[in-house]
């Protein structure tokens, strides 16, 4: 399988050398948390967005037999759609929470 540059993930970014004032980490920066934020809020929003995508490709779907409908399966059935939506994102996800890192990079003048 090839990956074009426009599919191709993002690389995570340099490391930065530690600034003036040491945080409770002495080897983490400010500039360092703030991309793993950022990276966090990116993932995060990625699983937002496919939580709304699951929920919708299960809506459709009829429950039959013994145990049809109620509440009790609708909440199943979202707790279930976000729980696929967290793990689609944490393992690669659909490529959105790349961009949408670079973004949140760019916004705060954060290099990549």
């Amino acid at each position: 399988m090839t990956v074009s540059a426009a599919t191709a993930p993002l690389p995570y970014p340099k490391p930065v050398a530690p600034g003036p004032q040491a945080a409770a980490d002495p080897a983490a920066t400010d500039v360092d948390k703030a991309r793993e934020r950022a990276r966090e809020q990116a993932e995060e929003f990625e699983s937002v967005f496919l939580t709304t995508f699951v929920k919708q490709m299960f809506s459709g779907i009829k429950t039959e037999g013994p145990f049809t409908g109620g509440s009790s399966e609708g909440i199943y059935r979202e707790m279930m759609s976000e729980e696929y939506a967290k793990s689609i994102a944490k393992s690669g996800g659909i490529g959105l929470a790349d961009h949408v890192y670079a973004e949140i990079l760019k916004a705060q003048h954060i290099e990549q």
